[in-house]
Parts: structure tokens; C-alpha cells; sequence
């Protein structure tokens, strides 16, 4: 086992973004629209099946139709951390139903998007996924590379509002640091 530093993936959140009264209640839909619109972007035909039985969109891919469930990134404040979630409450999802997840982060000043493909997910001892990862994804974190799912790699959507890059310079534009060859 080997420990590494990994570097913040993104910003902290701001003030708005934390309590800008916005309810929960729809951003499951608006996280499955945006997953779409995006995958579609990307040149990649999709359709939402009418009845959810576990699977939130169908893509094509490589001549064949897979399965994915799309989720909402859920950050945890007393924690500092973020949530990921791997299972429904009304269904217990199993590696041979989804063949990716795609979680979305959103705020009004930030959108990210994920696309993990199901074989990275740790498994239950009854074949299932796991529940939830929780992780820090805006501060600087040393962890195991045995359990470590890289979250930058899998990062295929980043965006960030004008307003939240001036009030983050230091993230996104840090100091050029010289060195000696």
C-alpha cells in the first residue's frame, strides 16, 4: 500500500452556492437532462426509458445499447465532504443491469459530470453495488492508492461561472513557481 497526495479537484464552494435556498426537489430531473444534453453533445445517441426500473438512460455504444444510472453528487456540509451514490432506494443495482453511472455536481456557478463505468464500483458481498463513496473533491487529501478511485480521470464535464473564477484566482490561476534545471 502506498499513500499519495492528491491535489484539490476543484474550488471550495462560495456562499451562494451553500445557501442559495434552491430546493431539492428537482434536481434529480434537471441532473438526468443535463447528463443527456451532454452525452448528446458528445455525438452520442441516448434515449430515457418512460418507466424507471433502475436504468435512467440507455446509450449507444461500440453497436449495442448499455444501461446507466444517473445521480446527483450530494455535498454532506457537517462532513465537508461529497456524496456519491451507487444505489436507489427502490432498487438494489447489480453490475449485469448498469454499465456506467454519471454523476452530476451542480450549483449555479459550477457543473460537473462523471461517467465511472460500473466495473470500478466496489461490490457487496452479494454482488451488488456498494451504497455511496463519500470523498473531498476541494481540498488537498492523502490517501491509499489501494482504495483510491481516481475522480479527475473520470471528470468528463467541468464548468465553472465567471463570478466563481474571480472569487477562486488562486485555483484556477496559481503563481508560475520558477525552477532550476
Amino acid at each position: 500500500m502506498r499513500i499519495v497526495t492528491k491535489p484539490p479537484l476543484m474550488p471550495e464552494l462560495i456562499y451562494e452556492e451553500l445557501y442559495n435556498g434552491r430546493s431539492n426537489d428537482f434536481t434529480g430531473s434537471a441532473c438526468e437532462s443535463l447528463t443527456t444534453g451532454w452525452l448528446k453533445l458528445l455525438s452520442r445517441n441516448v434515449a430515457m426509458p418512460d418507466v424507471d426500473q433502475g436504468e435512467d438512460v440507455w446509450i449507444e455504444m461500440n453497436d449495442e445499447i448499455v444501461k446507466a444510472q444517473v445521480k446527483k453528487v450530494v455535498y454532506k456540509p457537517t462532513e465537508k465532504r461529497y456524496k456519491f451514490n451507487f444505489q436507489n432506494t427502490a432498487r438494489t443495482l447489480t453490475p449485469k443491469q448498469i454499465k456506467y453511472f454519471y454523476h452530476i455536481f451542480v450549483t449555479p456557478h459550477r457543473f460537473l459530470m462523471w461517467e465511472f463505468p460500473s466495473s470500478i464500483i466496489n461490490l457487496t458481498e452479494e454482488g451488488t453495488f456498494v451504497e455511496s463513496a463519500t470523498v473531498t473533491l476541494d481540498k488537498q487529501i492523502e490517501t491509499s492508492t489501494d482504495t483510491y478511485i481516481d475522480y479527475r480521470k473520470y471528470l468528463i464535464v467541468e464548468m465553472y461561472s465567471p463570478y466563481l473564477i474571480k472569487k477562486n484566482k488562486h485555483f484556477f490561476f496559481p503563481p508560475f513557481e520558477d525552477y532550476v534545471e
